[in-house]
């Protein structure tokens, strides 16, 4: 998306900001912290207009009476933005994950998506709720839909991620890859821990060059 300094972003409709507060203020995995909401709202420069409510409740509000104020969404997609800082991230990858995709089904219906590095862009619209799942990317959508727990759903979640992470070997492991690979089409290894020297050829010097033959008698 544009910079925020450089465009005004067309308000989001209520129904909007409240599936996107009820991902960032869920009471279960990945949802913020109340500490977290604070901090955040701080940051993007919302007011805390009702802070003694619920976490989901208490973020609808203040989103809601900042961009009423603003006439624009940017106070939304810059708490977003900060929210899904990477650097926040470092040490729990798999709970940035985890609210990226998540973000990514309401944002969907209005055409935008949360990218690799935490921040909304433009993305396909979704026009229905198949398309809501497919365009997030993964099966949290069912999986809810299906009423599984959601430490169940954290589970899966980390499971896809060790899954991603090991799609990329790095360079012993594709070493290690290749010689199986080679092993598995009849391919003979180098010996390992030894070598073997091989029987010299007939006139063949010790030091391994081969000596000439006299020119008269053809003897070396």
């Amino acid at each position: 998306m544009a910079p925020m300094a450089s465009i005004r972003h067309p308000m989001w409709q209520n129904s909007a900001v409240e599936s996107v507060c009820a991902v960032l203020a869920g009471t279960d995995h990945p949802g913020l912290s109340g500490s977290e909401i604070t901090t955040l709202l701080s940051v993007s420069r919302v007011s805390d207009v009702d802070p003694s409510t619920s976490k989901r409740k208490r973020l609808w509000a203040a989103l809601m009476t900042q961009q009423q104020r603003d006439q624009a969404a940017n106070c939304i997609i810059k708490f977003i933005t900060e929210a899904m800082a990477p650097g926040r991230y470092v040490q729990n990858r798999a709970r940035f994950e985890a609210l990226k995709d998540a973000l990514n089904e309401p944002l969907a219906l209005m055409g935008l998506r949360v990218n690799e590095v935490g921040k909304p862009a433009r993305g396909a619209r979704a026009a229905n709720f198949d398309e809501v799942a497919r365009l997030a990317g993964r099966l949290q959508s069912e999986l809810r839909r299906r009423g599984v727990h959601p430490q169940v759903i954290k589970y899966c979640e980390e499971e896809i991620l060790r899954q991603k992470e090991t799609a990329s070997p790095g360079p012993h492991q594709r070493l290690r890859h290749r010689k199986q690979d080679q092993r598995a089409q009849g391919v003979r290894q180098p010996p390992q821990g030894r070598i073997r020297c091989l029987p010299q050829p007939a006139g063949a010097h010790p030091s391994g060059h081969r000596r000439m033959a006299h020119p008269r008698t053809g003897r070396p």
